[in-house]
């Protein structure tokens, strides 16, 4: 190679090697000038952001003041935890919003027809990649992907290989993987209620119907759990806030709640401040808001993994190839709210308490 440059001029050598190290490096910079669209759905109630730089919406104050100053729960915010975790940790990996990568997110898409039409179109759009935050938004894209190869990655799915989201945790043989938990977490959430309260025989358990697959396995879940141990559950179906607000006002004779996910309610935490009774959720990071107990993963958690998938995907590899994650689950106990009820946590139970509110 050196003999072609043999009796040339020292500036042509020089301008000849700088053509040949820009020729070679053409094809980087025009890689890293990518700009990849990832599109995202969900149908978690409230929050939700449309950009890296908004804010997850304020919760509304309750109608009405607790004896013990507790804010509003609700279910506002566990999108956004979920959907700002996983856009920091993509960030992190050096995807850039409006530099080398577009979102696409509805945050009013969020249930029924709405979140098929909002999966439909970002199809229709040929966007990158899915993200789907919760089990039933990851049902929606695998309709709305079916027959196409545009890669779905699930945020905080339950129980994916039931419900038919991949064949198996190992093998999806399909388009779609991600990050998951399982139902097993809220029969565990019963049994540390159990563990920390004794004399709990029985629970009230209230939901808002089982066409909802995470809700469904949640109750069973429980229920299975309870038959084995000897606990009484009292289920009741709530699908209105009147019915709500009546129940929450006229508990049944109890020695705990159990709200399932996506069915938060302040007039139960109020409730069970009043009649001084243990509550459990199933999002801990929802805590410090109220709920006593909580045992199942993390939103910050699930959204910050679900990216690593992402960046998998966005550099060539395929969904098929990316094994399932089931997210570890952390115990949360509000002391706060222990206080409130007057109930003591042993320290054994605390030394193995991930998050602690005090």
């Amino acid at each position: 190679m050196f003999q072609i440059y043999k009796g040339m001029p020292k500036y042509l050598i020089v301008c000849s090697l700088l053509v040949l190290v820009l020729s070679m490096a053409i094809p980087a910079i025009a890689q890293d000038n990518t700009t990849f669209v990832v599109g995202e759905i969900s149908n978690i109630p409230g929050g939700g952001v449309t950009n890296a730089s908004a804010e997850t919406p304020t919760p509304a104050p309750p109608t009405a003041t607790p004896e013990v100053p507790i804010p509003s729960f609700t279910t506002n915010g566990q999108v956004g935890s979920r959907q700002l975790s996983f856009r920091a940790a993509m960030a992190e990996l050096g995807y850039i919003e409006g530099q080398n990568l577009t979102y696409i997110f509805d945050p009013e898409s969020i249930a029924g027809p709405a979140l098929d039409t909002a999966a439909q179109s970002l199809v229709a759009a040929n966007v990158d990649v899915i993200v789907a935050y919760g089990t039933t938004a990851a049902l929606a894209a695998q309709r709305a992907t079916a027959g196409t190869d545009i890669p779905v990655v699930f945020v905080g799915a339950v129980d994916p290989v039931q419900l038919g989201l991949v064949t198996s945790l190992q093998n999806t043989e399909g388009n779609i993987t991600g990050v998951g938990g399982v139902s097993e977490a809220y029969g565990k959430q019963l049994e540390w209620l159990m563990r920390i309260d004794p004399d709990i025989q029985t629970v009230y358990l209230p939901y808002p119907g089982l066409d909802n697959p995470v809700n469904a396995a949640a109750v069973q879940a429980i229920q299975d759990f309870a038959e084995k141990s000897g606990i009484n559950i009292i289920a009741d179906e709530l699908t209105t806030p009147e019915e709500i607000a009546a129940a929450a006002a006229d508990l049944p004779d109890v020695d705990a709640i159990m709200l399932v996910p996506l069915f938060s309610s302040f007039a139960f935490l109020q409730a069970s401040i009043e009649n001084h009774l243990p509550l459990s959720y199933s999002f801990p990071n929802l805590m410090d808001v109220g709920p006593f107990l909580s045992y199942n993963y993390t939103e910050q958690g699930v959204g910050s993994t679900a990216a690593r998938f992402v960046d998998r995907i966005l550099k060539g590899a395929k969904p098929s190839e990316l094994p399932v994650e089931i997210a570890p689950n952390s115990l949360a106990i509000n002391l706060r709210t222990a206080d409130a009820i007057g109930l003591d946590i042993p320290d054994e139970i605390l030394r193995q308490a991930d998050i602690i509110v005090r």
